[in-house]
């Protein structure tokens, strides 16, 4: 993790299953994309998964999921943060 608190490239990751969540969060910092929403709102979401995807838990895994699809939600605008 760098110094932003970015999650690692997704090949860091060391396991597959959290690829996609890790691409998503890189992506959504690289294009700046917060659609409907704001990174006020984004990055307490983002530290979070970081935090779940660390201590690597099954119920922490499947919780950055969740935080994850929270985030795809509020940046399509279809939810409250």
């Amino acid at each position: 993790m760098d110094v932003k608190g970015r999650l690692p490239p997704a090949g860091d990751s060391g396991d597959e299953s959290t690829r996609p969540i890790v691409e998503f969060w890189n992506q959504v910092r690289v294009c700046d994309a917060t659609g409907q929403t704001s990174w006020e709102i984004l990055e307490p979401l983002e530290r979070q998964v970081t935090e779940c995807l660390v201590r690597r838990r099954p119920r922490d895994l499947d919780r950055a999921a969740s935080l994850t699809a929270l985030a795809m939600i509020l940046i399509a605008g279809q939810g409250e943060p």
